[in-house]
């Protein structure tokens, strides 16, 4: 089976564009990608350092443009991305993109 069609939901993924004079996160525009989201709870570290608690994990194809710090946003909710992992195939290049949230 093809890992494309394993993709069934559609998500946005907004990258922060600045801050407020208030000091929060502006977001720029939302581009939609197919992934799939499975539920986990899993301690993790973030960049700093400072433990979090993932409730989802989020899988895209290797193209789509996604790091620490952008937001997902699916069915009303928006979560910050907390990590991401870059899963290679047996071929070595890179299978598919693991999105903790």
């Amino acid at each position: 089976m093809a890992f494309e069609t394993l993709l069934r939901q559609t998500v946005g993924v907004r990258a922060p564009s600045g801050r407020t004079k208030y000091g929060q996160t502006e977001l720029g525009s939302t581009n939609y990608y197919l992934a799939r989201i499975e539920p986990v709870n899993r301690l993790i570290y973030d960049l700093n350092q400072k433990e979090r608690v993932a409730k989802y994990t989020i899988f895209f194809m290797p193209t789509v443009v996604v790091s620490p710090g952008h937001f997902i946003v699916y069915a009303g909710e928006q979560w910050e991305v907390i990590s991401v992992e870059q899963v290679p195939g047996q071929d070595g290049t890179i299978h598919h993109k693991e999105v903790l949230v």
